[in-house]
């Protein structure tokens, strides 16, 4: 393979763009290089990396090229890699400003004014990864990441929405809090207290409408509850979204989009009716309602719960 297609190859595997380092690690000099760039084969877009003329400008692109100008050991980072990863609260489309990169001290010293360049020490190598061709924080770093630097509940629901996600587990992330707290990071204490909540069969809400639901019964003092029970003893009813630790009560929070169809209101209504019969009381919530005017609904299900308290006549 000539130098040229084992660059055009790597370029395509990393959305257009290579380091000078990757190049030279492939044969490259540094004349050729700039050879390539007087012939407009090549397009530089840093002191140190390189693009291919007509690929496609993407946002994918641009954070890539923010870690390559950092460093051959440079990774994406917090947010930026918390949007890349899809993890819920954080959106590709709404990231603001220089992408946080993150690199081990000691490597190049050089300035980078295209990312917040972190150095930190002792990285181990299970800290990062590849994802769509871009070096990148794991799943389960992103969330130590974002506690160090989030509010409480953002780092919450990232891990809620990592674990739903299926990036991390409870082992991934008690293994991370060892190795976080052994250097004293910001993050710890937050974390070993979100971790230290969480039973043995800690299910993670399954979407954005259900960890709203646990933030609103939190705030109305109603439950416990579990998440995605299965209720049902040989005939099975079917799998609820929260099930009340202490009283026959079910919330099942509902979005217009899976539950409006006809066909969707009559599934509903066997389970309820199902659930009715095995002695459980069903309230129901709307996805309008968590967004909007919640309390009205949050006041009819802690009515239920009152309701399931009191003794039988």
């Amino acid at each position: 393979m000539s130098i040229d297609d084992a660059l055009y190859a790597l370029a395509a595997r990393q959305h257009g763009v290579f380091a000078v380092e990757q190049a030279k690690g492939l044969g490259a000099t540094r004349m050729m290089l700039r050879h390539r760039v007087a012939q407009h084969r090549l397009e530089r877009l840093t002191r140190h990396v390189l693009r291919i003329p007509g690929a496609p400008r993407t946002q994918l692109q641009q954070l890539l090229v923010a870690v390559l100008d950092a460093g051959p050991e440079a990774f994406l980072s917090a947010d930026a890699a918390a949007a890349t990863w899809k993890i819920s609260g954080f959106s590709l489309l709404h990231l603001r400003g220089r992408p946080d990169v993150t690199r081990p001290r000691g490597t190049l010293r050089r300035p980078n004014t295209l990312a917040r360049v972190h150095e930190v020490l002792d990285l181990e190598p299970d800290h990062t990864t590849v994802l769509n061709g871009i070096p990148i924080a794991t799943p389960t770093r992103v969330i130590f990441e974002i506690a160090a630097s989030r509010h409480p509940q953002r780092a919450e629901r990232a891990l809620d929405s990592a674990w739903a996600k299926n990036l991390t587990s409870r082992r991934l992330l008690f293994r991370m809090l060892d190795d976080w707290a052994d250097r004293g990071r910001a993050g710890t204490v937050l974390m070993r207290e979100l971790l230290e909540r969480l039973s043995k069969d800690y299910i993670p809400p399954a979407s954005n409408l259900e960890a709203r639901f646990v933030t609103l019964a939190e705030r109305f003092g109603i439950g416990p509850f579990r998440r995605q029970v299965d209720l049902g003893g040989e005939a099975w009813i079917g799998r609820v979204d929260f099930r009340h630790e202490h009283r026959p009560l079910v919330v099942e929070v509902l979005s217009h989009e899976h539950h409006a169809a006809l066909v969707d209101e009559a599934t509903d209504e066997r389970r309820f009716a199902a659930l009715a019969e095995a002695k459980f009381t069903v309230e129901s919530i709307w996805d309008h309602e968590i967004w909007g005017n919640y309390r009205p609904a949050m006041e009819r299900i802690r009515r239920a719960e009152a309701d399931l308290r009191r003794p039988a006549a």
